[in-house]
């Protein structure tokens, strides 16, 4: 029988280039989702230049809602717990 599965991180993955909103195929900015036929050079550019915040170093205390977008798109992709995104990402100093 076919059963509902529904993670508890990336059901509800938001834009990269407006982390306020869902991501959507049907909005204009080519920044704003990745596509599933964007090659690995697109995603990554997508990925890179995704809205942030002007803090120097991840605070699961105090993120925003754009380091909190990537956080889980990478623990969607991991697989990781809160626990281990916190043990990866916390404390991070942004590349300058």
């Amino acid at each position: 029988m076919p059963a509902t599965h529904l993670p508890a991180v990336g059901s509800r993955v938001m834009g990269l280039d407006d982390p306020e909103k869902k991501m959507s195929k049907s909005v204009a900015s080519s920044a704003h989702a990745v596509g599933l036929l964007d090659s690995l050079d697109q995603v990554k550019k997508k990925i890179m230049r995704a809205t942030t915040d002007s803090k120097p170093a991840v605070d699961f205390a105090d993120l925003g809602p754009g380091v909190r977008n990537l956080i889980n798109i990478a623990q969607a992709f991991s697989g990781w717990t809160q626990a281990q995104a916190e043990a990866e990402f916390n404390g991070c100093v942004t590349a300058t």
